[in-house]
Order: structure tokens, then sequence, then C-alpha cells
């Protein structure tokens, strides 16, 4: 995938090698998970900041400081009290509740003959992957309920012990200071990259993995715990 996007943006033409047909089927279906969980992540971002049902998330978004221009860069979100508000909206873009289901977007009712939104009353912080592929997302209740916190459930494109929450915003900070500072929360990444500290991830409410200590060592040597 790195390949691509460089080549991509060079304007260089790099030989497609044959896939098997099990291959081109996954490809295929992260295609279409990538693409559900973009939809997602821009329809939520709308609703916080251009609708009625987003205004109380706006204002607590406010009170604890983050900016619009913060709010555009990370595409944070709101998923209203409707059981589907994004199951409508995507059956307009003709993306079926089967790949939202399989993206974690939606949650099976009981019958398991139809699907509700799975993120609901809850603040999204949508999660990228390094290079900037929208691949999950977190949601932090609005009110009173538990959890407390939401995330996507582990898929074929995310796993939240291989991801660092800000990476993709990080990276040329990281690289450019020589270490990478690490918080638990994506607040608490969203505000240090306001005040000016772009180096700054979170371990996305894990402890540190060690396929996450590869990310950062990656980027930089050292790497600093807050």
């Amino acid at each position: 995938e790195a390949v691509k996007m460089l080549a991509q943006k060079a304007g260089i033409r790099i030989p497609e090698k044959e896939l098997t047909p099990a291959q081109k089927e996954k490809a295929t279906l992260k295609d279409e998970l990538y693409k559900a969980m973009l939809l997602a992540s821009k329809l939520y971002n709308y609703i916080l900041l251009n609708r009625p049902e987003g205004k109380d998330a706006l204002t607590y978004l406010k009170k604890r400081g983050v900016s619009k221009e913060y709010i555009e860069k990370f595409l944070i979100g709101f998923a209203p009290e409707s059981w589907d508000t994004l199951l409508k909206f995507s059956s307009k873009r003709k993306i079926s509740p089967e790949i939202l289901f399989k993206a974690g977007l939606v949650t099976p009712q009981k019958t398991g003959k139809s699907f509700f939104d799975k993120f609901r009353s809850r603040i999204i912080f949508p999660i990228q992957d390094p290079v900037g592929k929208f691949i999950g997302l977190g949601g932090r209740i609005l009110g009173k309920g538990e959890p407390k916190y939401l995330n996507s459930p582990q898929n074929i494109l995310f796993d939240k012990s291989r991801q660092l929450y800000g990476l993709n915003h990080a990276r040329k900070a990281i690289r450019e200071k020589g270490y990478s500072l690490v918080f638990e929360g994506y607040m608490d990444v969203i505000t240090a990259h306001q005040r000016g500290i772009q180096n700054a991830v979170a371990s996305l409410g894990t402890s540190l993995t060690a396929q996450q200590a590869h990310l950062l060592r990656a980027q930089a040597e050292e790497a600093v715990i807050a």
C-alpha cells in the first residue's frame, strides 16, 4: 500500500502482480470497508458542525478547548441518538448494511434480520492508519451511559493493538524531533497538537503493545510515555 501511494504521487506506474481469487476478494472487501469508514467519519463530522443534534457535543468540545480547525483536522464528529442515521445515509450511497457490519459500524438485531447503528449519542474520533486511511472509530458517550468509550471491533482493517491514534499527523514531527510522546487518550493528543506538540500519539486504550512499539521505533529511537 505504501509503494502504491508513493508511485501514485510520483506518477510512476508499478506492475500489478497476479492475485489469487482469494486475494482479489480480500482486496475488494478492504476497499469497500475503507469507503464505509470514510463515509461514516465525514457524516458524523458534518452532523457535529452543521446539525442541531451536534450542538451539545460541539459545546462540550469548545469547553475542552478544541478549535474548529482541529475538529476538522482530526475529523471529530458526533453520532446522534437515532438508531439508523448511518444506515439510512449509507443506503443512499449504495453501501450495504453487510459492509457496515463488517466495518464494525452497525450491530445486528437479535432477530438477525436487520441492523442498527453501533455508535449513538457519542462524540466520534475517527482512527486513521499511519498513511491516513480511515480504519476505525472511537466514541465517547455524551452525558451518562456505559461504556464511556467504545471502539470499533477488530476486523481486517482495525486492530487496536497494532495502531496508534494520531500517528498519521505526528510522523513528520516525530522524525524531526527524534522522539514520540505517547499519551493515553484522543483528547490528550488533540490538545497537544493544538498547542504545537505535533509529535504526540495515543495507544487507543490499551497497554503499550509490542506492535505499537515497533510502529514508534520505525519513526524514531526514543519514545516518552506520558
